[in-house]
């Protein structure tokens, strides 16, 4: 950086670059710190990207503040959610697009800069060397666009770019499900102390966030049917301490997961006769302690797995699945999963499990053949064949066929 007096009394700041063509050009700026800014600019974007950011900046007349400087504004002003939400969303930024756009101001951020930004993190590993994945950059995205249009909101940019752009696929986490004698299997793999909590986890589809932090208060096993109410669970906390990070109790993922859930009759008769105080845990380590996932899942989970050799390597998570499809299986419909379940959207319900209801065309001809059965009756067969009796109904007095599945003798 080279600096000259002018004839005016104030000192130009003069940066020498070169272009990607190696052609050698220069940028004169006011302030020794506005040539700094563009030298940092021009080490992190290159020349075309930091005359682009530099521009935007001087042809504005009010002061606009940079991504990185929004995305602070922004999450020191953000209601309903935790500390350590807030401080899962900073990291999610500095591991993904505050180092590509943090220093562009938030109105030179167009649709071109975000997806170059996309196609770069789709490019880049994790630091086991995976690929970033597409749930990753679609929740990076999603925090992008909140901030951006936040931003809007403020005047500081007249819409949210980010709005629209197509985001990149990738494969869903492949889940695994476990069969009732799976589980009956794993069940006695499984250390007698814990077997409550993974039958409880099994029987209930409630998240281990849930389940470690139900207290006795919101069980109720004494009524005719019992029933769970999940009121609060674990979020991550905003420090960290020695093994892992802070955990804080507080309101369950959603507002819909704010739910009672119905208790089987098996697990019911367990919790009854291990009943504690209202305001204690439903479940405790041996010494009484809280339960950590990081302990239980290398000390307990992976060594019932082991045991159990299924052929199949089902997370803890896994268990909430596989009480889903048990539900699916048993003719459940979708809608009372989700409330079970406690999912926000019964969109979420249909893509995650929906492909296991394989039957559901037969369910929906059945009720619309029952509908009709009164217009367009359709005609009992002829003797030497065996109607199945719970696809039939009576309609006037005569049994109407509702489905074409017949049994010959």
């Amino acid at each position: 950086m080279q600096t000259r007096d002018r004839s005016d009394g104030t000192v130009a700041h003069r940066v020498m670059y070169r272009l990607a063509d190696g052609t050698q050009t220069s940028r004169t700026l006011d302030s020794a710190a506005a040539a700094a800014t563009y030298q940092n600019l021009l080490a992190r974007l290159g020349a075309e990207e930091a005359q682009r950011v530099v521009e935007a900046q001087t042809s504005n007349t009010a002061a606009v503040p940079l991504l990185s400087e929004w995305l602070e504004h922004h999450l020191a002003h953000a209601t309903g959610i935790t500390d350590g939400t807030i401080a899962d969303y900073r990291r999610l930024a500095v591991r993904t697009w505050l180092p590509a756009l943090g220093h562009y101001p938030v109105d030179a951020i167009d649709r071109d800069a975000i997806a170059r930004w996309m196609r770069t993190q789709a490019a880049t590993t994790t630091r086991r060397g995976t690929p970033t994945s597409a749930k990753t950059i679609a929740n990076a995205h999603g925090l992008l666009s909140t901030v951006l249009a936040s931003a809007v909101v403020a005047h500081h940019r007249p819409d949210n770019p980010s709005k629209g752009l197509r985001l990149p696929r990738g494969h869903r986490l492949e889940m695994t499900f476990l069969s009732q004698d799976e589980f009956a299997t794993l069940l006695r793999c499984v250390d007698s102390y814990w077997q409550p909590l993974i039958a409880f986890l099994a029987g209930t589809g409630l998240r281990w966030g849930e389940a470690t932090a139900l207290r006795w208060a919101n069980v109720d096993v004494d009524s005719l049917q019992p029933t769970v109410r999940v009121a609060e669970a674990w979020k991550r906390g905003a420090g960290k301490k020695l093994g892992g990070q802070t955990r804080d109790l507080g309101v369950p993922k959603t507002a819909r997961s704010l739910r009672t859930v119905g208790l089987p009759v098996q697990i019911a008769d367990q919790l009854r006769a291990r009943r504690g105080r209202p305001a204690d845990l439903v479940f405790t380590g041996r010494l009484g302690g809280t339960v950590h996932h990081q302990n239980f899942h290398p000390r307990v989970w992976k060594v019932a797995v082991d045991r159990a050799a299924l052929g199949k390597r089902p997370r803890i998570h896994d268990l909430r699945h596989s009480h889903a499809s048990w539900l699916i299986a048993a003719g459940v419909p979708l809608p009372i999963i989700q409330r079970s379940l406690g999912h926000e959207s019964i969109q979420t319900t249909v893509d995650v499990y929906g492909h296991l209801a394989t039957d559901a065309h037969g369910i929906a001809a059945h009720a619309a053949t029952a509908a009709l059965a009164m217009a367009l009756p359709e005609e009992l067969p002829e003797a030497g064949d065996a109607l199945v009796l719970e696809h039939a109904a009576v309609v006037d007095g005569r049994a109407v066929a509702l489905t074409p599945g017949l049994m010959r003798d």
